[in-house]
């Protein structure tokens, strides 16, 4: 949305009312950059166990927008809209995008018991270790200054909020983790082919209950100097900050899953 796209007089149930119109159309202003090296090793030492790991270490993953959230595979942002009182250094800054993660690493090992015929048993053991995801100082549904006021007071359609950042984007960093699941398998012949089986599957053994993720809520404050469009430079962390919302904020405790069924 900007001045060269003009507005729209629309009326209807005898109500008349001018908008300014919102043009989408594709754009280089939109960044995301993304680089990694993958490595993958897998190794025997016997013909019943194997071992196996990825590593995955993220050089870049980088931009001025995420493009995409949860259950929203398309997310617009405010990159193009009122280029006079919206910048990309308090509004769209470059930065570490919410994906970003140095370190991902998976170990999982499998084992064999051979119990002739009694069976078999499997035993596998699953390793995960992840570095922190990041998050960014920012406050939403902040006013515009009067300043930017001013500087919008020729479109039909006026913004009524903003989102303003304290910094570059994915400035700040959660907390990594690590996790190790266990998965335990049963199976006995019983009439030829038929093979009753049984599997415990526990995930999170050490139940873990590291703060991963937490309140990020911060607001503008007043008394900090102000920028050439007359918002703060400073911010105050909210009551919250650094405290967990809910459950979803830790990892998932200690989860015990059982299955069972018989294969011909």
């Amino acid at each position: 949305m900007t001045l060269d796209t003009g507005s729209t007089t629309v009326s209807k149930g005898g109500v008349t009312d001018v908008f300014s119109n919102i043009v989408y159309r594709n754009s280089d202003l939109p960044q995301r950059k993304y680089q990694a090296i993958e490595m993958f090793g897998r190794y025997r030492p016997l013909n019943r166990w194997t071992w196996n790991a990825a590593w995955t270490v993220q050089l870049k993953n980088e931009g001025n927008f995420e493009g995409e959230a949860t259950n929203q595979p398309g997310v617009s942002s405010p990159l193009g809209e009122f280029p006079e009182a919206f910048n990309e250094e308090r509004h769209y800054p470059v930065g570490r995008l919410f994906s970003f993660q140095r370190h991902a690493v998976r170990v999982w090992s499998t084992y064999g018991f051979d119990l002739g015929r009694f069976g078999s048993v499997d035993v596998a053991g699953f390793l995960n270790v992840d570095s922190a995801l990041t998050y960014s100082l920012r406050a939403g549904s902040q006013p515009l200054s009067a300043i930017q006021r001013a500087l919008v007071r020729g479109y039909a359609s006026q913004p009524a909020s903003q989102t303003i950042y304290f910094g570059p984007r994915g400035s700040e960093d959660f907390t990594g983790y690590s996790q190790f699941d266990l998965a335990v398998s049963y199976r006995i012949p019983v009439f030829r082919s038929a093979r009753p089986w049984v599997k415990l599957e526990i995930y999170n053994a050490s139940n873990n209950d590291t703060l991963v993720t937490w309140n990020t809520t911060v607001r503008a404050d007043p008394a900090s100097p102000f920028d050439n469009l007359g918002l703060p430079t400073g911010y105050i962390k909210g009551p919250q900050f650094g405290r967990a919302q809910g459950n979803g904020n830790y990892l998932p405790p200690r989860t015990f899953q059982m299955a069972f069924g018989v294969r011909f």
